[in-house]
C-alpha cells in the first residue's frame, strides 16, 4: 500500500471491467456518467501504482468530493 492508496503490486493495469465497476458503483451512489466516467479517469492518469476496483473507487470518491 502506497500513499494510502489501495494498490495490487505487480498487477496488470486496470481494465475496462474494473474502471466499468468503478463507474457502475459511482452511478449506484447517484452521480451522473460524465463525472464518474472522468473521475475515473483522473484516478488512473493520477495512479503511480495499478488500482484495485476498490481503490479506483475510493479515489474517484475523493476526486468527487472536492
Amino acid at each position: 500500500m502506497s500513499g494510502g492508496l489501495a494498490v495490487s503490486q505487480g498487477a496488470p493495469p486496470a481494465t475496462d471491467a474494473m474502471v466499468g465497476d468503478a463507474v457502475s458503483a459511482l452511478l449506484t451512489l447517484g452521480y451522473k456518467r460524465g463525472e464518474a466516467e472522468k473521475a475515473v479517469q483522473r484516478v488512473q492518469a493520477d495512479a503511480a501504482e495499478t488500482l484495485t476496483v476498490e481503490g479506483l473507487l475510493k479515489e474517484a470518491l475523493r476526486q468527487l468530493g472536492r
